[in-house]
């Protein structure tokens, strides 16, 4: 049955979703491969190895960031002044920017291996209930 129009004005929800208690399905060792695998990818980015990570760009070559330009590389004169301090902005505001992506993928990566926790420890419980309640029927007494 197709939804129908309350009049006011609502989006209709779309007839491709699934009803509730059908079609939607949570593989738990999915969520396992996938936050495993996302993890390796941040361990890596973290191990400083990735090429073009933040911790290359703020890796020191002499006394200077790999990825800041100073004042002596542009020159002293006006125009490079403003290009330096634009330049020096931006690769504080990129390194800032990189730092919360990297938190906010932990985040998630936490998140997500929290669920397939949750999804293992539902599991669980559900099988010592079936357990409990086998042992129940097996230890009732018989009429």
């Amino acid at each position: 049955m197709a939804p129908k129009d309350n009049g006011g004005g609502d989006a209709l929800p779309s007839p491709d979703l699934p009803q509730v208690g059908k079609g939607i399905q949570t593989h738990r060792d999915k969520l396992h491969d996938v936050w495993k695998a996302l993890q390796g990818d941040l361990d890596d980015l973290n191990k400083h190895v990735t090429k073009g990570s933040l911790f290359e760009l703020q890796s020191m070559d002499g006394s200077t960031a790999k990825g800041l330009l100073t004042q002596q590389d542009l020159g002293e004169y006006p125009a490079a002044t403003g290009v330096y301090n634009t330049t020096k902005t931006a690769y504080n505001v990129i390194g800032g920017v990189y730092s919360q992506f990297l938190d906010s993928y932990q985040a998630m990566i936490d998140t997500i291996k929290r669920a397939a926790g949750n999804y293992d420890n539902t599991e669980a419980a559900n099988v010592q209930s079936a357990r409990n309640a086998q042992t129940t029927t097996n230890n009732a007494p018989t009429a």
